[in-house]
């Protein structure tokens, strides 16, 4: 998870340095706004299961359909799929 914030870092100082101030907060934004998607979609696994041991998560995604699909749509996000901010 840290490796993605670094390298959305990088490209906000790239946008700085090439005097696109605008894109880099843009940028920053949008990683905020997913990484914080997947976050609350992490707590609400662990809130609901009482584990953090995935050996034993196996199943989730018919168990919890809504925490599962905002989990994909923080990791598109992310990756920066065509609908989503990051791309």
């Amino acid at each position: 998870m840290s490796h993605s914030t670094s390298a959305y870092l990088g490209l906000v100082f790239i946008s700085v340095g090439t005097q696109w101030a605008g894109f880099g907060l843009l940028l920053l934004l949008v990683h905020g706004i997913a990484k914080a998607l997947l976050f609350m979609s992490i707590g609400g696994v662990i809130l609901t299961t009482n584990n953090q041991d995935l050996t034993e998560m196996g199943g989730l995604c018919s168990r919890m359909p809504a925490t599962t699909t905002s989990f994909l749509v923080g990791t598109a996000g992310l990756v920066g799929l065509l609908p989503l901010g990051g791309f």
